[in-house]
């Protein structure tokens, strides 16, 4: 019913404060600019304000490892975790944090990152576009830009998907149908997808309104042509197994 791609969302006002007049466009530019944007602005020996925020979970990790030319699962099946293009990306994702660039939402209190880049504990923060209600509802005065994640070996971004589904022993299944063709359909589509939360489907849709055009959305309509979908063939215990893995790399690693 929809998608939604990551994204790079900055701070305007902290970037210019910054000095910093052109945006990341490779992880060289990316890690300069983070370094450039991490602060101790009251000069207590405490950082103030980092230049980007790592959340430590696989779906963050993997717009790196697929910029790298890497795979959580290989197309043989088999995973690709312990491969030198994932291990590569996750080392470059874990040193913003470990170099003190990059904080995690757990050091600062607070819940997601999304929150964090509201409260302008961060300059800069990867999320879809979820994040624009959030920040409308909650940060409203968050001067914000939207770019495309700046790219590795090549370009690469996860794109979600989300899908509706009928069940088969439905007794209403009639209704059912009415109200998923009526929610897939160029009307419903367009009314649901107009506050920003997930871009439309259907072509038709975004075009007729303006989202190729429009200064935040077309960014994740250009996204589209190299994102990835995040799916994996692999036991959910298997999937769990990295999760932890993965903690630990960043809490006791």
């Amino acid at each position: 019913k929809d998608f939604n791609p990551y994204v790079l969302f900055y701070n305007k006002k902290l970037f210019a404060e910054a000095g910093i007049d052109s945006l990341p466009t490779d992880w060289a530019s990316f890690r300069a600019a983070a370094t450039q944007l991490t602060l101790d602005k009251d000069k207590d020996g405490n950082t103030d304000q980092y230049g980007f925020i790592v959340e430590p979970v696989v779906e963050m990790v993997m717009p790196f490892v697929y910029q790298n030319g890497g795979h959580f699962q290989n197309p043989d099946g088999s995973l690709g975790i312990a491969d030198a293009p994932f291990v590569e990306a996750l080392e470059f994702y874990h040193s913003l944090y470990t170099d003190g660039i990059a904080t995690i939402p757990q050091d600062e209190g607070v819940g997601w990152n999304g929150d964090a880049f509201g409260r302008e504990i961060c300059a800069m923060a990867i999320s879809g576009g979820w994040l624009i209600p959030f920040l409308k509802d909650n940060y409203p005065e968050v001067d914000y830009g939207i770019i495309p994640l700046p790219a590795g070996k090549q370009r690469a971004t996860v794109a979600f998907t989300t899908a509706y589904a009928m069940p088969k022993a439905s007794t209403h299944q009639k209704d059912a149908w009415t109200l998923l063709n009526y929610l897939v359909g160029k009307e419903g589509m367009s009314s649901w997808t107009s506050s920003g939360v997930a871009m439309p489907s259907r072509k038709s849709v975004a075009e007729a309104n303006g989202f190729y055009e429009h200064p935040v959305y077309k960014v994740f309509m250009e996204s589209a042509a190299f994102a990835r979908p995040f799916q994996i063939q692999s036991s959910e215990r298997g999937f769990e197994e990295v999760v932890v893995a993965l903690q630990h790399v960043f809490f006791t690693g």
